[in-house]
């Protein structure tokens, strides 16, 4: 029977990155889920396009998360942990939302002022 691959790790791409190296450098098959639609169109998947999660063999699991510790505060969690991964992707869009609405506003006076 074959293992099936599980979630282990949730958090943002560049975080992903790191710990999918730490556990492959521990003798453990790591994958990112939609890596490749991740990096070349992050929309497609919907959700947090940000972020992205790591699974490894259902029967590496628990070792997986021995070796990358506990979550960090800042929002990456283990799956095992009941946050939802959706609380700072909002935090994140709502960001953007407002610095996308203060630099068309920085824009629109600079060419007032030039003009």
């Amino acid at each position: 029977m074959a293992n099936s691959w599980v979630p282990v790790y949730y958090g943002s791409f560049a975080s992903v990155l790191a710990n999918q190296a730490t556990l492959e450098a521990s003798g453990i098959k790591a994958v990112i889920s939609n890596e490749t639609m991740k990096v070349l169109d992050p929309f497609i998947t919907g959700g947090n396009v940000l972020n992205a999660e790591i699974r490894v063999l259902d029967s590496q699991a628990e070792e997986a998360r021995e070796i990358l510790g506990e979550p960090n505060p800042d929002g990456e969690y283990w799956y095992s942990k009941t946050k939802d991964p959706r609380d700072s992707g909002m935090k994140l869009m709502l960001r953007g939302v407002i610095f996308l609405s203060v630099f068309s506003v920085i824009v629109h006076v600079i060419f007032n002022f030039i003009s």
